[in-house]
């Protein structure tokens, strides 16, 4: 499985990099989000690890995830694993150019893997959990773009 989805915030990239790494913040902000618990301390960084709490088609769902790969102000990865699939999160943010003003483009690209005889058979029904998924993250994404331009707003 793979699904990639995008939106565009009216603010600066650096302070929408900064609002996505910031795990309370997000949690306060994604609706599907019902619970962030921080496994390592300090800062967002690569080997930082958390466990989320959602709830996905009426159940609550909690995994565990870590950043892999962080480029500071421009991209991040999280893996984590569940039902026997190995998932790997890119999230890429980038510059709007000629913008009126400050806009970022965010892509988040979600490739599921799996691990296991059962993931694997389950395969089959990758269209239903592709396009569930889809809308579960662009919901995702369109909740920290209301979050972050309401900030503009207000200033």
């Amino acid at each position: 499985m793979q699904v990639s989805v995008d939106t565009t915030i009216e603010q600066p990239r650096k302070d929408v990099f900064s609002a996505f790494c910031d795990l309370e913040q997000a949690c306060r902000c994604m609706h599907g989000l019902e619970r962030v618990d921080l496994i390592t301390p300090g800062p967002f960084d690569l080997g930082t690890r958390w466990r989320e709490t959602r709830r996905v088609l009426g159940r609550t769902v909690a995994e565990e995830l870590w950043v892999t790969r962080l480029v500071h102000g421009r991209t991040f990865r999280v893996e984590g694993e569940s039902g026997g699939t190995h998932y790997i999160s890119d999230l890429e943010f980038e510059d709007v150019p000629d913008a009126a003003a400050p806009t970022t483009h965010v892509t988040m690209t979600l490739r599921g893997i799996p691990l296991t005889r059962t993931a694997r058979c389950m395969a089959w029904t990758d269209r239903i959990a592709t396009a569930t998924t889809r809308r579960m993250l662009k919901r995702d994404l369109d909740d920290m773009r209301i979050a972050l331009e309401q900030v503009r707003a207000r200033r």
